[in-house]
């Protein structure tokens, strides 16, 4: 960045750091002596969010808050390091895509200043249930996109079994599922 100005204050920067340079205050009615050069104060400025770490379940979202010291600006830029897993909005809002990591950059626009927040999707359960003969004999939370595995064709005595109603996926979408034996 380069040195700024805004209103009274005046803004610079030294590496990844922000400096305000604003006039000391003097006492009400204390006037400056004649020879007295206007002092500066240094306040370094930092960003920070308010978490960083945060793990989300598939498809669920969480706003991130960023602060900024000395309160000097609200002009954020948010950017996710792996969109398909979590995409981020200017105003921090982040959805959760897919299962998997990423990383979530916050920094005071015009700056390198910034802060992070590693961000893990979860995949979400659903219920798998098999109901034979009106009655439910089976059931499991399963993850999105698990394999699903059916236990033995269910026996009733004197009929065959012909199979499930609706037919059975090889993996879990993301909804509850219920099959019902077929005979």
């Amino acid at each position: 960045c380069q040195g700024i100005s805004l209103a009274s204050l005046f803004f610079a920067c030294k590496g990844d750091q922000i400096f305000i340079l604003h006039q000391k205050q003097r006492r009400k009615g204390e006037k400056k002596k004649r020879k007295e050069k206007d002092v500066f104060e240094n306040i370094e400025v930092k960003l920070t969010l308010d978490r960083t770490q945060l793990t989300l379940s598939n498809k669920s979202t969480q706003t991130l808050t960023a602060t900024v010291t000395e309160h000097i600006t609200d002009d954020f830029v948010f950017e996710s390091s792996d969109t398909n897993v979590a995409e981020v909005s200017s105003d921090g809002r982040i959805t959760a895509k897919a299962p998997g990591k990423a990383v979530i950059t916050v920094k005071i626009n015009g700056t390198e200043i910034s802060a992070q927040c590693e961000v893990t999707v979860i995949p979400r359960r659903y219920r798998l249930e098999l109901v034979v003969n009106g009655e439910t004999v089976y059931y499991r939370d399963l993850e999105e996109g698990s394999k699903i595995d059916i236990p033995e064709d269910p026996e009733l005595s004197g009929l065959n079994f012909a199979g499930w109603t609706p037919e059975v996926p090889e993996t879990m979408p993301s909804n509850d599922l219920t099959f019902t034996a077929v005979y």
